[in-house]
């Protein structure tokens, strides 16, 4: 189990959903929980490779995601897919203003996460000039 990055490992896995606009399959489950209102709330579990369905104007998926750790670490966010991005430039280098960024900000307790948080949040105003550099150096 990955304990307290189980929350960081689901994140990835629904960016993931959001590049291949497919859902994986859940390769373990053998039998549902009989304990679970599965047809009261149309619940299903994907045992098979699907397209995410968009039904959102802007075609852009939204996923509700949580994940709960070992030893009482969870995390819950809603996350709507990134807008359309023009085809890749030729060049490695690309401008910062181009591409959607992600900063993840953690801790052990809602205050240290919020201290991370501020923290990124004023070493990148400080950097403000540059843009890129900002983003590498965050």
């Amino acid at each position: 189990h990955l304990e307290i990055t189980a929350f960081l490992a689901s994140l990835c896995k629904v960016c993931s959903i959001f590049e291949t606009g497919m859902i994986p399959p859940n390769v373990n489950l053998k039998t549902p929980n009989p304990a679970i209102k599965w047809k009261e709330y149309k619940l299903r579990v994907p045992l098979e490779p699907e397209p995410l369905a968009v039904r959102a104007s802007s075609g852009r998926g939204l996923v509700a995601m949580t994940s709960s750790g070992i030893g009482g670490s969870n995390g819950h966010c809603v996350v709507e897919g990134p807008p359309a991005v023009s085809p890749k430039p030729s060049s490695f280098w690309i401008n910062a203003f181009d591409v959607p960024l992600l900063y993840v900000a953690a801790g052990l307790s809602p205050r240290s996460a919020s201290a991370s948080a501020t923290d990124i949040v004023d070493r990148v105003g400080a950097w403000a000039g540059d843009v890129q550099q900002a983003a590498a150096r965050a």
